[in-house]
């Protein structure tokens, strides 16, 4: 599980999609969720990423009404597929934040 500051598309949504593409790489499912669904997607907001080790869907049975609401702002998993991923060399995290527009 990770939580990230960025966009889900427009200017800056470079840094999300090599973080996406960085996790794709590592587990065969991921999930993507908004904190603040009111938000536009090209809009500065918090972003988790969950990665799983199987690709298999599992039934959730959820009693937790935090958990089920943020459960159902889960986004769109078709990111197209990138090449740029972050690596321990030269990761480029500070280049990918500097598109990302402030508020």
């Amino acid at each position: 599980i990770f939580n990230l500051g960025g966009v889900l598309e427009g200017e800056g949504y470079v840094f999300f999609k090599a973080e996406l593409n960085t996790y794709q790489k590592i587990f065969k499912a991921i999930r993507v969720f908004k904190i603040d669904k009111k938000k536009s997607d090209d809009e500065v907001q918090n972003i988790v990423i969950v990665g799983k080790k199987a690709s298999s869907e599992t039934s959730t049975i959820v009693e937790d009404k935090q958990l089920e609401k943020l459960l159902s702002r889960k986004q769109a998993t078709d990111f197209p597929n990138g090449n740029e991923i972050l690596t321990d060399d030269l990761a480029p995290v500070e280049y990918f934040n500097s598109h990302i527009p402030s508020n």
